[in-house]
């Protein structure tokens, strides 16, 4: 972070530096220093002249928009936390500042923040109702799994377009993959055709149209749209596990596994994928790729239960009873009490060893 940033405002200069017990702070109450870590936010006025004692409002609107502009420099340089510390400072000075609520929005991004994500939109639509911020709601509601809310949130959302709307692409997508959630094949393909007329080139879009022809058994369809997605995007491991059902469908069962094995090459992670190879590995007994597939997984992960129990049962079909026993140990480690792994354990130690 650089030691020194300047407010683009002329009326402020802006500092990041140590914080020191002698660091001297200013008795204005628009230039206290904020503290965090191992700095200090020092918004200092540079025209000294006073502040009229009778606009307390225009000393708390200035401080609001020292704390934003703060919070901005916060985010560019990464500092994401720190920057939400200010953004709820600002918002304790006003709980309806639609941009500060549209920066802290912003900041939640992890999948533990979605429920304050989506109160802090909601507050943020109730100040500022419009497409953006509706649409931005309805995403948070998408997110965590709640079709009805975000359905009649986008559907409102879609009330206030105007020609310079932007996000109607992600509008449509996700009102199509809602559709496609309820079973209602007419209503998806609609919402897919809207949004692929405003972005034909989205491997993402082009992959839900393929699973939406696969679910209408419309196989030579689902297969041209997968190839279209894969075209744009050769690392799609959606896209290639789509292309793997369609095939396996067809009846073409060793393209469907290199289609398979492409997708686990694009992405390790892709738990389809290894369900997938798990279930045809287990009905023609070949479980050299299934496992190897399964190993590169747990690997990455702390603890699965379902991929290591998996890879367990695939290592003693295999006789790799060694490999099989420190698997186990592993998962006991995050539940030495579990009895499913303790009778599992038994039964790999009586086991014969061919």
């Amino acid at each position: 972070m650089q030691e020194h940033l300047t407010q683009p405002k002329p009326r402020f200069a802006l500092d990041l530096e140590k914080a020191t017990n002698t660091t001297e702070r200013s008795k204005s109450p628009t230039s206290r220093a904020i503290p965090f870590g191992f700095f200090e936010i020092r918004p200092e006025l540079v025209d000294t002249a006073p502040i009229q004692q009778s606009s307390e409002s225009k000393i708390r609107r200035m401080d609001a928009a020292v704390l934003i502009t703060n919070s901005d420099l916060l985010m560019k340089h990464g500092e994401s936390e720190l920057a939400t510390h200010l953004l709820r400072e600002c918002l304790y000075l006003n709980s309806r500042h639609p941009e500060a609520l549209k920066r802290l929005s912003s900041c939640l991004t992890q999948e533990k923040d979605l429920k304050l994500k989506a109160k802090v939109q909601e507050t943020l639509v109730e100040a500022d109702f419009c497409f953006e911020n509706l649409t931005q709601l309805g995403h948070c509601y998408y997110q965590q799994k709640q079709d009805g809310k975000a359905h009649a949130t986008y559907l409102e959302a879609l009330t206030l377009v105007t020609e310079g709307s932007k996000g109607l692409f992600e509008v449509y997508k996700n009102l199509g993959n809602i559709a496609m959630h309820e079973g209602d094949f007419d209503g998806a393909e609609e919402n897919y055709h809207k949004a692929f007329d405003l972005n034909p080139r989205s491997d993402v879009l082009l992959v839900n149209i393929g699973t939406l022809g696969l679910q209408k058994e419309e196989l030579e369809k689902s297969v041209l749209k997968f190839r279209e997605a894969l075209e744009i995007n050769s690392k799609n491991d959606k896209a290639w596990v789509g292309l793997a059902l369609v095939h396996h469908a067809m009846g073409d069962l060793i393209l469907s596994r290199a289609n398979l094995e492409n997708a686990l090459d694009a992405n390790p992670m892709n738990r389809t994928a290894l369900h997938l190879a798990s279930s045809w590995a287990a009905r023609d007994l070949d479980f050299g790729f299934a496992t190897q597939s399964l190993q590169n997984f747990v690997s990455e992960v702390e603890c699965d239960e379902e991929m290591s129990l998996l890879l367990i049962h695939f290592l003693v079909m295999r006789n790799q009873f060694t490999e099989a026993e420190l698997e186990l140990e592993r998962l006991l480690l995050w539940n030495p009490s579990n009895s499913k792994l303790l009778q599992i354990e038994q039964e790999i130690h009586n086991a014969p060893r061919k």
